[in-house]
C-alpha cells in the first residue's frame, strides 16, 4: 500500500466520525428539578389579600375623580353639572383642584336673556386642601378662578366638605345638606374623561403631551334608505382654543336625493339644507367637553324646524381624529388638511 492510500485510509474514518476507539461519550447534563406547582390560596387567604389591597387603596385620595349631575331647573330647562377632581396626597395632607362646569340648555327653544342664545356654560377652577384620617376626609376650598360669563352673577362662597373614602368611591357632604359621590378614574380604562366630563375612558395620554385641537375638522355620512333615496350628511367644524377654553362653530349640511319622482314639500327631486351651530366647551388634557349653545337654520319648506341642542364628550387622538360621543351615538371627526 502506497503512502497516499494509507493517508486516505486514515482520513476517511476520521472525517466520517467512525474512529470508534477514540470516540468519547459526552457527559449527561444533570436533570432540572421538576417545577413546584404554585401554591393555591384558600378562600380565607384570598379574602385577606383582597381586604389588604382595599385597605391600602383606601389610605390615599390621590388620583382623578369624576362627578356628574343631570336635572332640570325650576323653569324646566336642562341643567348638567360636571366636576373633575385632581388630588395629591403627602402623608395625611391632601391638596389639588377641580374643574366645574354648569351647562344649562333651553327646553322650549326660547333664548336666554343673559346671552341671547339657547344655552350657556359656566366654567370654573377651584383649589382645595384637606386631610385624610382613617378613611375620613375633610376638604376646604381655598381659591376660585371663574371664566367671565354674562349668565353668571359671580356670587359663590368658598365651601368645606367632609366625607368618607372607600377605595374608588369618595362621598363628600356639604354644610348645606347636599352630598356628592365622586368616582375614581381608573388609569387603565379606555374611553372618556371629564366626565362625561366623560363617555369612554381614553387612551392613557401624558398631560404634557396635549394635542392641539384648534383648526378645521370634517365628518361625512352617506346611506340609502329602503326607498332608494340617497342621504348625505356633512359637518365642517371650526374650533379655536384659548388655554383650556374651546369655542367655535360647525355647519351641518343635509342632502336627500329621490331615486324616482319628487318630494311633496318642494316638488323637486332634491332636498338640501344647512344649520350653523355655535359651540363652547373645555378641554382636560386630551379629553374635551363641548356644548351647543345656539343655532341658525336657513328656512326651507321641507324643514320642520325640530332641533335640540346637544352636549358632547370627546377624545383627541394623535393620528388626527376627534371622537365625539353624545346621547344619540358617536362620530369621528378628521382634521382637515
Amino acid at each position: 500500500m502506497t503512502v497516499r492510500l494509507r493517508l486516505v485510509a486514515c482520513l476517511v474514518p476520521w472525517l466520517l466520525g467512525c474512529a470508534g476507539a477514540r470516540s468519547v461519550t459526552q457527559p449527561k447534563a444533570p436533570l432540572a428539578p421538576a417545577p413546584t406547582a404554585p401554591k393555591r390560596l384558600d378562600i380565607a387567604e384570598q379574602a385577606a389579600i383582597d381586604a389588604a389591597a382595599i385597605e391600602a387603596q383606601a389610605k390615599t385620595a390621590a388620583g382623578t375623580w369624576d362627578w356628574l349631575y343631570r336635572g332640570t331647573t325650576q323653569q324646566g330647562d336642562v341643567r348638567i353639572e360636571q366636576e373633575e377632581w385632581h388630588l395629591q396626597q403627602d402623608g395625611s395632607k391632601i391638596s389639588g383642584y377641580f374643574y366645574r362646569q354648569v351647562l344649562v340648555l333651553s327646553s322650549d327653544s326660547r333664548p336666554f336673556r343673559c346671552n341671547g342664545m339657547l344655552g350657556f356654560a359656566i366654567n370654573l377652577r377651584v383649589s382645595v386642601i384637606g386631610d385624610l384620617q382613617q378613611g375620613r376626609v375633610s376638604l376646604r376650598e381655598v381659591g376660585i378662578d371663574v371664566d367671565r360669563n354674562p349668565c353668571d352673577d359671580g356670587r359663590r362662597e368658598l365651601l368645606s366638605y367632609t366625607g368618607q373614602l372607600r377605595g374608588d368611591s369618595l362621598l363628600l357632604k356639604l354644610p348645606v345638606g347636599t352630598q356628592q359621590h365622586l368616582v375614581r378614574r381608573v388609569a387603565s380604562a379606555s374611553g372618556s374623561s371629564m366626565l362625561p366630563l366623560g363617555p369612554e375612558r381614553p387612551d392613557p395620554a401624558r398631560e404634557d403631551a396635549v394635542i392641539p385641537i384648534a383648526g378645521e375638522w370634517h365628518w361625512q355620512f352617506r346611506a340609502a334608505d329602503p326607498d332608494g333615496d340617497l342621504h348625505v350628511e356633512r359637518e365642517e367644524w371650526h374650533i379655536t382654543e384659548t388655554g383650556s377654553e374651546i369655542s367655535g362653530y360647525y355647519v351641518r349640511s343635509l342632502e336627500r336625493r329621490r331615486s324616482a319622482g319628487v318630494f311633496a314639500c318642494n316638488n323637486s327631486g332634491v332636498i338640501q339644507g344647512s344649520t350653523r351651530y355655535v359651540i363652547k366647551g373645555h378641554r382636560f388634557g386630551n379629553k374635551i367637553s363641548i356644548s351647543e349653545v345656539d343655532y341658525q337654520a336657513n328656512p326651507s319648506p321641507c324643514d320642520n324646524s325640530t332641533r335640540r341642542l346637544d352636549h358632547y364628550q370627546g377624545t383627541v387622538h394623535p393620528e388626527g381624529t376627534l371622537v365625539l360621543s353624545w346621547s344619540g351615538g358617536s362620530q369621528t371627526l378628521r382634521r382637515k388638511p
